[in-house]
């Protein structure tokens, strides 16, 4: 699946976007104001059935996918919440996958309060 925007969202084109996670991506992608905006994107650590060879499910992280979040975690700080010194605000969403909130674990993030 993908999300295209052309000319920042003048068109928008989707491809196979099914399920709340990518609708919501996709929301939140059109919705976003024309100013410089960085996207990070990660896939989750390598989970058990992974190193199995299979795909789907809904498994815990390999001992390898663990290392990998812990990594991520004591990244993202340095790399993702700074710019020139400055902090910025930035948000953290994971689907609703073990897998991949065992990778985000490790990320130090406050919670946005809407006012």
């Amino acid at each position: 699946s993908y999300i295209k925007l052309l000319n920042y969202g003048v068109q928008v084109v989707t491809n196979k976007m099914h399920g709340y996670f990518r609708m919501r991506i996709a929301q939140f992608l059109t919705a976003i104001h024309p100013t410089n905006h960085t996207i990070y994107l990660s896939r989750h650590g390598q989970s058990e059935y992974n190193v199995l060879g299979k795909i789907g499910g809904n498994p815990m992280l390999s001992i390898i996918g663990s290392e990998y979040a812990r990594r991520l975690g004591s990244w993202v700080p340095n790399h993702v919440w700074q710019h020139e010194g400055r902090l910025v605000k930035c948000r953290l969403w994971t689907s609703s996958l073990q897998r991949t909130i065992l990778t985000a674990a490790h990320i130090p993030h406050p919670l946005v309060h809407a006012y």
